[in-house]
C-alpha cells in the first residue's frame, strides 16, 4: 500500500482585490444566451463600516466563481485543472466551514479530516479555510481594503488571498492551491451575522489527490516543500494575474436553471427600474450569465442578454 501522504494544512483570514481581461463582442441578439442543458487576518474596521446596499451572497454562485478562478490560477501555471467534487464538500468541506463559523474561529481537525477523506478513498489532502467579512470596510496589515459587495468580488478576493498569503511564512495556501499532485477539490462556505451587523463568509477548500507508486516520492518532497519558508520560483512556478470582476461570469462559462415551477419572469432592467419584457422562461432551461447587479433592496439579479435580468432567488447556478 503507498505510503500516506498528506500536505500540511493552512489557515487564512482575510481578502483582496483583483483586475482585468478583454470582453469579447458585444452580442448582437435580444434573446437570453441560452445553454442547451438536459495573514495579516483581516478585521472588520468601525470606520466608515457599511454600504448602502447590504449584500448577500448567493453562495451557489460564488462557489462556481471560485472553482473558475482556481483552475484559472492553476493554467497560469502549467498544471491541469481541478475536479470539483461533491463527495469531497458532502463528507467533510461542509462539517469544518459550519464547526467554523459556529465557533467563530478557524481551526482544522486532522483527525477528523483524515476519517472523513479515508472512508471515500483519499489519503493524500490538505486543506485551506478562510473568513471574510462582506459589505464593510476590512484592514489587512497596513491596507485599508474596500467592502465586498458582490459575488464576483468575493470568488476573486479570496482565490486572491489565499495565493498572496500575506503573513504566512510558508505560503501554504498557495501551495495547496499549485500542487500539481491534487486533482480534486471539494468547496464549502457558510455565512453569519454578528450583533453587530457585520456578515461573515466562512470557505474550506479541501484538496485530494491518488498517490502511486511512481508519484509517491515526488509528492513526499512537494509535502516537504510546502512546510518550507518562502516559495521556490525556479522549480514551482507561481504566477498569478486575478480575474476581472466584470468578465468573469461570461469568462466563466456560469449558467443559472430555473427553479420556479410556475417559470420566472425575465425583465428589462433590474430592481424597482426593471419592466416586463413579456416573455416567462420555463421551468429547468439552463441561461448563460453574464453578469449580476444587487438592487436597493439587496435582491441579487443575473444578466442573461442584453439588459435582460432574472431574480437570484429562483436560479440555480453551476458552473461545473
Amino acid at each position: 500500500m503507498n505510503k500516506f501522504c498528506m500536505l500540511s494544512c493552512a489557515t487564512l483570514l482575510g481578502l483582496s482585490l483583483a483586475t482585468a481581461k478583454p470582453m469579447i463582442p458585444g452580442f448582437q441578439t435580444q434573446q437570453p444566451h441560452y445553454v442547451k442543458a438536459a495573514i495579516s487576518p483581516g478585521t472588520a474596521t468601525n470606520a466608515a463600516a457599511t454600504t448602502t446596499i447590504r449584500f448577500s451572497p448567493n453562495l451557489d454562485h460564488v462557489r462556481a466563481l471560485m472553482f473558475y478562478a482556481i483552475n484559472q490560477l492553476r493554467q497560469q501555471n502549467g498544471l491541469h485543472p481541478l475536479q470539483y467534487n461533491q463527495s469531497i464538500t458532502n463528507a467533510w468541506s461542509q462539517t469544518i466551514v459550519d464547526r467554523n463559523a459556529t465557533q467563530s474561529t478557524l481551526s482544522h481537525d486532522m483527525t477528523d479530516e483524515s476519517h472523513a477523506l479515508n472512508s471515500i478513498g483519499y489519503y493524500f489532502f490538505g486543506e485551506n479555510l478562510a473568513m471574510t467579512p462582506i459589505n464593510t470596510y476590512i484592514r489587512s496589515g497596513g491596507a485599508l481594503l474596500n467592502p465586498i459587495t458582490n459575488d464576483e468580488q468575493l470568488a476573486i478576493a479570496l482565490v486572491t488571498q489565499y495565493y498572496d498569503d500575506v503573513g504566512v511564512t510558508d505560503y501554504g495556501h498557495r501551495k495547496n492551491l499549485l500542487n500539481p499532485w491534487f486533482t480534486q477539490v471539494g468547496m464549502a462556505f457558510t455565512k453569519t451575522t454578528d450583533a453587530n451587523g457585520v456578515t461573515r463568509v466562512y470557505n474550506s477548500l479541501d484538496f485530494a489527490g491518488v498517490a502511486t507508486a511512481a508519484t509517491n516520492s515526488a509528492i513526499n518532497n512537494y509535502v516537504s516543500y510546502s512546510s518550507e519558508s518562502g516559495v521556490n520560483e525556479s522549480t514551482w512556478p507561481t504566477h498569478y494575474t486575478p480575474l476581472s470582476e466584470t468578465y468573469i461570469n461570461w469568462q466563466s462559462g456560469i449558467y443559472g436553471v430555473i427553479n420556479d415551477k410556475a417559470g420566472l419572469d425575465l425583465w428589462t432592467g433590474y430592481g424597482q427600474n426593471r419592466s416586463y419584457s413579456g416573455r416567462v422562461l420555463p421551468y429547468g432551461s439552463a441561461w448563460k450569465i453574464d453578469g449580476t447587479k444587487v438592487d436597493s433592496n439587496g435582491t441579487l439579479w443575473y444578466l442573461v442578454g442584453p439588459n435582460q435580468w432574472l431574480d437570484s432567488n429562483y436560479v440555480n447556478v453551476y458552473g461545473w
